[in-house]
């Protein structure tokens, strides 16, 4: 065994196990806030599944030993084929009849609203096809995607908490955030199973 190897495979060890320990924040974050006013409650939640994404995230990169921007659908494939996961519960989209969302694409072109929250290309798919296109999102590669686009919305500066709320998107944090905390569980019942 080589010494390169070994402090690489250590190096994967750490990452595996910072990233599972941001996903445990987020789990015993059970009350979101950040700040005063009506907004504290989503932007807790926003920044919740920002902690829960990250270790998401850095947890699979350090186990595929991949790096990049985020992650990518076949990486997560993989490794969902792996787990033990249950079925996915389609999460739909908020209805835009029900948001300030539904005036703003009628008004303008639902590019602009992505245009507003500066996603990248793969990113701005997903949301499109997600919340303006009312295409449910069908399985857990296509909710951390989606989860990642919040992410990169909230952490850019882009998704503010009065648009979560004006949109109706509290509860797609809440979910998606949930399922990350699945995904971690069901990766560390699988080592588990290995023992």
């Amino acid at each position: 065994f080589s010494q390169s190897r070994y402090k690489a495979n250590i190096a994967r060890i750490h990452g595996i196990i910072r990233g599972h320990e941001m996903v445990v924040q987020a789990k015993v974050w059970a009350e979101p806030a950040i700040g005063p006013g009506k907004t504290a409650p989503a932007r807790g939640r926003q920044w919740r599944l920002v902690m829960a994404y990250g270790g998401l995230e850095l947890l699979v990169k350090s186990l595929s030993a991949t790096k990049g921007n985020g992650l990518d659908e076949k990486i997560l494939s993989d490794l969902f084929g792996k787990l033990a996961l249950p079925p996915f519960e389609a999460l739909k989209a908020p209805s835009p009849e029900k948001s300030s969302l539904k005036e703003w694409i009628e008004e303008e072109d639902a590019s602009d609203v992505l245009d507003f929250l500066r996603m990248g290309n793969g990113d701005r798919a997903r949301f499109d096809t997600w919340l303006t296109k009312q295409q449910p999102v069908k399985s857990w590669v296509e909710g951390v995607l989606l989860a990642k686009a919040l992410r990169s919305a909230t952490v850019h500066g882009a998704l503010s908490p009065t648009k979560v709320m004006e949109w109706k998107l509290n509860e797609a944090f809440t979910r998606l955030t949930e399922d990350i905390l699945r995904i971690d569980e069901a990766f560390f019942e699988s080592l588990g199973r290995m023992t």
